[in-house]
């Protein structure tokens, strides 16, 4: 499925380094984490990967509220072991505070 645009709302709790792991090195991407509460309160994460950014550029943001603005995104249904995933990319991504 393509979508021109999509928005993520949620607190940031997290970035860190993306590493492969059968050799351990760095893989060049930055994994965000973003928390959210449902209405029934439940506690749901979101992760995403991102590219030619730093953790460093997020922790200013950490545990605000945020935007993530998504946009020429592909999304993607797999399973991961016995659970339905969702693989999202963008082609942009611009993340502001609310």
């Amino acid at each position: 499925m393509e979508a021109t645009q999509t928005t993520i709302q949620g607190r940031l709790i997290g970035a860190s380094e993306v590493k492969d792991f059968t050799s351990g090195l760095s893989t060049g991407q930055t994994q965000l984490t973003i928390g959210v509460r449902t209405l029934d309160g439940r506690f749901r994460q979101t992760n995403i990967k991102a590219d030619i950014v730093n953790v460093s550029d997020f922790t200013s943001l950490f545990d605000e509220k945020v935007e993530i603005v998504l946009e020429n995104v592909s999304i993607n249904a797999y399973t991961s072991g016995n659970r339905a995933a969702l693989s999202v990319k963008a082609k942009s991504a611009f993340i502001e505070l609310i």
